[in-house]
């Protein structure tokens, strides 16, 4: 995940404004959202039989593959200047897959699924904290000058 965070930030990528347009897959999108299929069958039949470890080492094969394999193959597409559509379907595809493999993980490993999720998904949200932080902080910062107006004004 470091990496797409990495690229998307470089080129201010939001997942929330684009789709991912299947006919215009490259096979490297194509062999990555098959194997993502592939993998959630084999994790949701593991899981329902209670093999953990197996279903663990699915997730763990996955990863690797689109670490070692669709990252590193596709850097060129992230590279790319500007937002053409096959680098659009390269980020849309890995965020695809980094979403769908949270989703998949989150019975193993919830709170590590959940912020690597809540990452990807609601990046705004640490903006909106900071901003929330900020507006209570000049909120408490008027009130102690309107108290210390008051106490000055009852003076008098």
């Amino acid at each position: 995940m470091p990496s797409f965070v990495l690229y998307a930030n470089i080129d201010n990528f939001d997942a929330s404004k684009y789709v991912l347009a299947y006919e215009k897959l490259s096979v490297m999108d194509k062999w990555l959202l098959s194997k993502l299929n592939t993998v959630i069958k084999e994790v949701d039949n593991n899981l329902s039989n209670y093999r953990i470890p197996e279903a663990a080492r699915a997730l763990d094969d996955f990863v690797d593959d689109m670490s070692n394999w669709y990252v590193r193959r596709s850097r060129e597409r992230f590279w790319a200047k500007g937002m053409e559509q096959d680098k659009i379907n390269a980020y849309m595809t890995l965020y695809t897959a980094l979403v769908t493999i949270c989703k998949c993980a989150a019975p193993m490993i919830p709170f590590m699924t959940e912020d690597i999720y809540q990452n990807l998904v609601r990046p705004w949200i640490r903006r909106l904290r900071r901003a929330f932080i900020c507006a209570i902080f000049r909120w408490q910062t008027r009130c102690t000058s309107m108290q210390s107006l008051r106490k000055i004004w009852m003076r008098s």
